[in-house]
């Protein structure tokens, strides 16, 4: 049997270089696959992964245009 990490929202925020606001939304929205045992998501590395590899993270067109305009 191998051994299953799981991690919190501010670990994950870590590694997306996300605040855990925004993960929780990407959980909350099914973007991102965890699981709510109680009060806190947890989720696995191998979905972590994932989600970093189909570029879920990164932000929408309209969001880069506004983050330029305000610099």
């Amino acid at each position: 049997m191998s051994a299953t990490r799981l991690l919190t929202v501010e670990l994950v925020a870590a590694q997306l270089n996300a605040s855990a606001y925004t993960v929780r939304g990407y959980a909350k929205s099914g973007a991102l696959r965890g699981s709510k045992p109680g009060k806190r998501w947890l989720f696995e590395q191998a979905d972590v992964d994932a989600f970093i590899e189909a570029g879920e993270n990164r932000p929408r067109e309209t969001e880069r245009r506004r983050r330029r305009r305000v610099a």
